[in-house]
């Protein structure tokens, strides 16, 4: 394991948030690569505010701190990396299925979501000071482990694979590659990031609607918005929101 996830990760056997603990620790000056794990999660939250529970030894429940020294329009692409980790993580343990990722931050398999990412940014001015970024992955769960209207909707690496894994060894191997790609942009800048973005997104060429808007999905910017050609041929950018697309 990376010397920096061994210094700094905190396993708990129950917490309400890993997203509250780890803010709480980045607004008292917690070091970056803090990160705190739990697999019973009764209080977490997703995007748009909705709940997340992680049913006790079945799932990932992780926050971590990233302290990046860079202006805050980009604090989305935190996001998308994490994403793209979280695909190079799942791919090595379901070698058969096809893992996509769904703007801004959704990890899909065949249309179901296995995973997904809440980054939190706080400010200074136009400099960020830290974004803390949430990971919810189903590993252990099975199909009835999940709300009856959410069955058809959600996967889980045991659903893909038929085989339990150990949650720790998977979040250490997302956490790996996390801290490969977060290293490389302080080299190579978010180019590499929006590639492997790209080339995992699953709704290239896809009609989307939000808010009134509807287009064809083209992909995104170098700030992560999504890109949307509507029907006047202009381009409009999106940035985080509810947003659905049809194939």
């Amino acid at each position: 394991m990376n010397q920096r996830i061994m210094d700094h990760i905190e396993y708990l056997e129950k917490a309400e948030s890993t997203q509250d603990i780890v803010y709480g620790m980045a607004r008292h000056g917690a070091q970056e690569w803090t990160a705190v794990c739990t697999f019973a999660q009764t209080a977490g939250r997703g995007r748009m505010g909705r709940k997340w529970e992680t049913p006790h030894g079945a799932n990932i429940a992780l926050s971590f701190l990233l302290r990046p020294d860079c202006e805050t329009r980009f604090a989305p692409l935190y996001g998308l990396m994490a994403s793209v980790a979280t695909v190079l993580a799942l791919e090595h343990y379901c070698p058969e299925s096809d893992i996509k990722v769904k703007w801004p931050n959704d990890v899909i398999v065949d249309g179901r979501k296995i995973a997904g990412i809440l980054p939190q940014a706080h400010l200074n001015g136009l400099q960020l000071d830290f974004v803390v970024i949430g990971l919810g992955l189903n590993v252990n769960s099975v199909e009835a482990d999940f709300p009856p209207e959410l069955r058809d909707k959600v996967t889980s690496v045991r659903c893909l694979t038929g085989a339990d894994n150990d949650p720790a060894e998977i979040a250490e191997s997302f956490l790996e590659r996390m801290i490969n790609l977060y290293d490389q942009s302080k080299v190579d800048g978010f180019d590499p990031v929006i590639g492997l973005w790209s080339r995992k997104w699953a709704h290239r060429g896809c009609v989307i609607s939000r808010s009134g808007i509807e287009g064809t999905a083209e992909g995104i910017d170098e700030l992560g918005a999504l890109m949307v050609r509507i029907p006047d041929g202009s381009l409009v950018k999106l940035s985080g929101g509810e947003t659905q697309f049809q194939a």
